[in-house]
């Protein structure tokens, strides 16, 4: 091929393009005037160069396969693999389950407030409170729950022989109590004078008030229970879920009835609540009347009482 090149004095002169040995292009082809940099290799359109010298796969010139290139990489970290054990394989690494942050923190705490209630409990077993007897002319109030919590509300009132209950509700579970289904109040000292109970008095029909019934009754002698037509209805429906059980005495009362049971004597009044039929119990001493208002909604409406006495 014949090319003309113009001189210094703007002459074209003519001359031939001296043949000469190509350089090989990366990955098998040619690429002129440019020389393959030694230890490189291409895998696809990518390229990169080993540290180190040489890999394998390409001569010492500089020649690459396109073949061998391509297949190095794998046979390289089997070699690194191999060499590094000995000759053997490499150990296969066993990976834990992921589980997230929230759902394992979640579990931890649940973990850990279960065994702290288990010490708790063991605590207070080994320090057991023991309640004096009711000094004659005393009277005694006793809060088994209900009193800064939500649920289990149960209370008693003891003069003389008698013992007058107010509510028997259960406390729903939260997530600190994990497989619990519900949870009860402490009514062993109930148990241990259940001759005593005359009645248990109920004030509305929501569960934290009339729940723990049946599996209360039966531990402190079946006492009657009173309650006005609607929370009567309801307590005798959940009754009906546990057919095992004896059928409750059950007795309907209203505001203007008195029950009295031989030194004490028991009273009722409406109050305003979330639920029909709800009603506040006063408890006749002879030293002055306990009210129990039970659970209320502050009305700001008139409400005509039937007891023109009250209020």
């Amino acid at each position: 091929m014949i090319e003309r090149k113009p001189d210094d004095k703007g002459r074209g002169r003519p001359f031939q393009r001296q043949a000469g040995p190509r350089t090989p292009r990366p990955g098998g082809a040619s690429a002129p005037g440019k020389p393959m940099m030694p230890g490189l290799r291409t895998t696809g359109t990518q390229s990169y160069v080993r540290p180190g010298g040489p890999s394998r796969g390409a001569d010492p010139a500089g020649r690459s396969g396109g073949s061998a290139g391509r297949g190095a990489p794998n046979r390289d970290r089997g070699d690194r693999g191999r060499s590094a054990q000995g000759g053997g394989r490499r150990p296969q690494q066993i990976r834990k389950p992921r589980t997230s942050g929230l759902s394992g923190k979640h579990f931890e705490d649940a973990r850990l407030r279960t065994e702290e209630m288990r010490s708790e409990r063991n605590e207070g077993e080994k320090k057991k409170v023991t309640i004096p007897p009711l000094a004659p002319g005393d009277v005694r109030i006793l809060i088994l729950g209900g009193v800064e919590e939500i649920g289990r509300n149960i209370s008693a009132i003891e003069y003389g022989n008698d013992i007058v209950v107010i509510d028997c509700g259960f406390m729903f579970k939260d997530e600190d109590h994990p497989g619990v289904d519900y949870i009860l109040a402490n009514t062993e000292y109930l148990e241990e004078r259940k001759d005593r109970i005359r009645g248990i008095f109920i004030t509305h029909g929501h569960l934290d008030h009339i729940g723990g019934l049946p599996y209360t009754l039966p531990r402190i002698g079946n006492p009657p229970v009173y309650a006005r037509n609607l929370t009567a209805l309801l307590i005798q429906k959940r009754q009906d879920e546990f057919p095992n059980l004896p059928p409750i005495d059950m007795k309907i009362v209203e505001t203007e009835d008195r029950i009295s049971f031989g030194d004490l004597a028991v009273r009722f009044f409406k109050v305003t609540h979330t639920i029909p039929d709800a009603m506040g119990v006063m408890v006749e001493t002879p030293y002055g009347t306990i009210c129990h208002t039970g659970d209320l909604k502050l009305d700001h409406s008139r409400v005509a009482f039937d007891d023109p006495g009250f209020g």
